[in-house]
Protein backbone atom coordinates (compact mmCIF):
# COMPACT_ATOMS: atom_id res chain seq x y z
CA UNK A 1 0.00 0.00 0.00
CA UNK A 2 1.14 3.51 -0.73
CA UNK A 3 0.60 5.15 2.66
CA UNK A 4 2.20 8.43 1.56
CA UNK A 5 -0.44 8.74 -1.16
CA UNK A 6 -3.20 7.92 1.33
CA UNK A 7 -1.84 10.66 3.65
CA UNK A 8 -1.90 13.15 0.77
CA UNK A 9 -5.49 12.13 -0.05
CA UNK A 10 -6.48 12.55 3.62
CA UNK A 11 -4.99 16.05 3.72
CA UNK A 12 -6.45 17.17 0.39
CA UNK A 13 -9.83 15.39 0.62
CA UNK A 14 -10.64 15.52 4.34
CA UNK A 15 -8.69 18.41 5.86
CA UNK A 16 -8.35 21.18 3.28
CA UNK A 17 -11.96 20.72 2.13
CA UNK A 18 -13.13 21.15 5.74
CA UNK A 19 -11.56 24.50 6.61
CA UNK A 20 -8.24 23.18 7.93
CA UNK A 21 -5.77 25.89 6.87
CA UNK A 22 -3.05 25.85 9.58
CA UNK A 23 0.02 25.03 7.50
CA UNK A 24 2.06 23.67 10.45
CA UNK A 25 -0.81 21.30 11.27
CA UNK A 26 -1.18 20.27 7.63
CA UNK A 27 2.59 19.66 7.38
CA UNK A 28 2.55 17.55 10.56
CA UNK A 29 -0.43 15.47 9.46
CA UNK A 30 1.18 15.08 6.02
CA UNK A 31 4.31 13.60 7.54
CA UNK A 32 3.19 11.58 10.59
CA UNK A 33 2.45 8.00 9.45
CA UNK A 34 -1.02 7.39 10.92
CA UNK A 35 -0.82 3.69 9.98
CA UNK A 36 1.94 3.24 12.59
CA UNK A 37 -0.48 4.23 15.39
CA UNK A 38 -3.10 1.54 14.80
CA UNK A 39 -2.97 -2.26 15.03
CA UNK A 40 -1.48 -3.83 11.88
CA UNK A 41 -4.90 -5.16 10.83
CA UNK A 42 -6.19 -1.55 10.63
CA UNK A 43 -3.24 -0.07 8.72
CA UNK A 44 -5.15 -0.28 5.44
CA UNK A 45 -7.95 1.92 6.80
CA UNK A 46 -5.80 4.30 8.88
CA UNK A 47 -6.71 7.27 6.68
CA UNK A 48 -10.48 6.78 6.36
CA UNK A 49 -12.72 9.61 7.52
CA UNK A 50 -14.00 7.93 10.67
CA UNK A 51 -12.93 6.99 14.20
CA UNK A 52 -10.94 3.76 14.37
CA UNK A 53 -11.62 1.31 17.20
CA UNK A 54 -8.37 0.21 18.84
CA UNK A 55 -10.02 -2.19 21.29
CA UNK A 56 -10.83 -1.98 24.98
CA UNK A 57 -13.06 1.07 24.49
CA UNK A 58 -10.16 3.02 22.98
CA UNK A 59 -10.04 4.58 19.54
CA UNK A 60 -8.19 6.93 17.22
CA UNK A 61 -10.18 10.07 16.41
CA UNK A 62 -11.30 10.77 12.87
CA UNK A 63 -8.70 12.94 11.03
CA UNK A 64 -10.97 15.90 10.19
CA UNK A 65 -12.39 16.29 13.69
CA UNK A 66 -8.92 15.94 15.22
CA UNK A 67 -7.46 18.53 12.83
CA UNK A 68 -10.25 21.06 13.39
CA UNK A 69 -9.90 20.75 17.17
CA UNK A 70 -6.13 21.23 17.01
CA UNK A 71 -6.50 24.18 14.65
CA UNK A 72 -9.02 25.83 17.01
CA UNK A 73 -6.40 25.79 19.76
CA UNK A 74 -4.26 28.21 17.68
CA UNK A 75 -1.07 26.68 19.05
CA UNK A 76 2.27 28.45 18.91
CA UNK A 77 5.64 26.66 19.04
CA UNK A 78 6.78 26.11 22.61
CA UNK A 79 3.33 26.36 24.18
CA UNK A 80 2.54 23.72 26.82
CA UNK A 81 -0.27 21.40 25.76
CA UNK A 82 -1.97 18.62 27.71
CA UNK A 83 -3.41 15.86 25.52
CA UNK A 84 -6.14 13.76 27.16
CA UNK A 85 -7.26 10.39 25.78
CA UNK A 86 -4.54 9.91 23.17
CA UNK A 87 -4.55 6.11 23.33
CA UNK A 88 -2.41 5.59 20.22
CA UNK A 89 0.15 8.39 20.60
CA UNK A 90 -0.85 9.89 17.25
CA UNK A 91 -2.13 13.21 18.67
CA UNK A 92 1.01 13.73 20.75
CA UNK A 93 3.24 12.98 17.78
CA UNK A 94 1.41 15.45 15.52
CA UNK A 95 1.58 18.14 18.21
CA UNK A 96 5.31 17.52 18.81
CA UNK A 97 5.80 17.81 15.06
CA UNK A 98 4.14 21.25 15.33
CA UNK A 99 6.72 22.30 17.91
CA UNK A 100 4.61 22.40 21.07
CA UNK A 101 5.70 21.10 24.47
CA UNK A 102 3.62 18.24 25.80
CA UNK A 103 2.52 18.52 29.43
CA UNK A 104 1.89 15.61 31.75
CA UNK A 105 -1.25 14.77 33.70
CA UNK A 106 1.00 14.00 36.67
CA UNK A 107 2.30 17.58 36.71
CA UNK A 108 -0.25 20.19 37.75
CA UNK A 109 1.56 23.27 36.43
CA UNK A 110 -0.41 25.60 34.13
CA UNK A 111 -0.84 24.75 30.46
CA UNK A 112 -1.61 26.91 27.45
CA UNK A 113 -4.00 24.38 25.96
CA UNK A 114 -5.80 21.09 26.58
CA UNK A 115 -6.84 18.79 23.75
CA UNK A 116 -9.36 16.04 24.37
CA UNK A 117 -8.68 13.37 21.74
CA UNK A 118 -12.30 12.23 21.96
CA UNK A 119 -15.67 13.21 23.34
CA UNK A 120 -16.40 14.13 26.94
CA UNK A 121 -19.72 14.22 28.78
CA UNK A 122 -18.73 17.33 30.71
CA UNK A 123 -15.71 19.56 31.19
CA UNK A 124 -14.20 18.90 34.60
CA UNK A 125 -13.03 21.83 36.73
CA UNK A 126 -9.64 20.19 37.16
CA UNK A 127 -8.88 21.02 33.51
CA UNK A 128 -10.14 24.60 33.59
CA UNK A 129 -8.15 25.26 36.79
CA UNK A 130 -5.02 24.02 35.05
CA UNK A 131 -5.35 26.53 32.19
CA UNK A 132 -3.06 29.54 32.13
CA UNK A 133 -4.70 32.91 31.54
CA UNK A 134 -5.65 33.05 27.84
CA UNK A 135 -5.55 29.25 27.66
CA UNK A 136 -7.80 27.14 25.44
CA UNK A 137 -9.45 23.73 25.65
CA UNK A 138 -10.82 21.84 22.62
CA UNK A 139 -12.93 18.71 22.62
CA UNK A 140 -16.24 17.22 21.61
CA UNK A 141 -18.92 17.74 24.26
CA UNK A 142 -21.68 15.14 24.13
CA UNK A 143 -24.75 13.97 26.00
CA UNK A 144 -26.72 10.74 25.64
CA UNK A 145 -29.10 10.92 22.71
CA UNK A 146 -27.67 14.20 21.39
CA UNK A 147 -25.12 14.91 18.67
CA UNK A 148 -21.65 15.74 19.88
CA UNK A 149 -20.53 19.35 19.57
CA UNK A 150 -16.92 20.29 18.94
CA UNK A 151 -16.36 23.00 21.52
CA UNK A 152 -13.66 25.54 22.26
CA UNK A 153 -13.29 26.91 25.77
CA UNK A 154 -11.17 30.00 26.57
CA UNK A 155 -9.99 31.39 29.89
CA UNK A 156 -9.92 35.17 30.34
CA UNK A 157 -9.79 37.05 33.65
CA UNK A 158 -10.29 33.75 35.43
CA UNK A 159 -13.59 33.00 33.65
CA UNK A 160 -14.02 30.19 31.14
CA UNK A 161 -16.38 30.70 28.21
CA UNK A 162 -17.21 28.34 25.37
CA UNK A 163 -18.30 28.36 21.75
CA UNK A 164 -19.68 25.49 19.69
CA UNK A 165 -17.78 25.05 16.42
CA UNK A 166 -19.46 22.11 14.63
CA UNK A 167 -21.26 18.80 15.20
CA UNK A 168 -19.17 15.64 15.54
CA UNK A 169 -20.16 12.03 16.17
CA UNK A 170 -17.13 11.17 18.28
CA UNK A 171 -17.11 8.34 20.85
CA UNK A 172 -16.84 9.30 24.52
CA UNK A 173 -13.46 8.77 26.12
CA UNK A 174 -13.55 6.00 28.76
CA UNK A 175 -14.05 7.62 32.16
CA UNK A 176 -15.34 10.91 30.73
CA UNK A 177 -19.04 10.05 30.56
CA UNK A 178 -21.37 12.67 32.04
CA UNK A 179 -21.97 11.93 35.69
CA UNK A 180 -25.60 11.74 36.77
CA UNK A 181 -26.80 14.89 38.48
CA UNK A 182 -28.98 15.20 41.53
CA UNK A 183 -32.39 13.57 41.05
CA UNK A 184 -35.41 13.84 43.37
Amino acid sequence: MDFAERRRNMVEGQLRTNKVIDERLIAAMSSVPREKFVPAKLAGVAYVDEDLTLGGGKYLMEPMVFARLVQALALEPGQRVLVVGDFSGYAATVLKDMGVTLASDADDSPVDAVLFAGAIGELLDSYTRRLAEGGRIAGVLTAPGEPGRATLWRKFAGDVTSITMFDAATPVLPGFEKQPGFVF
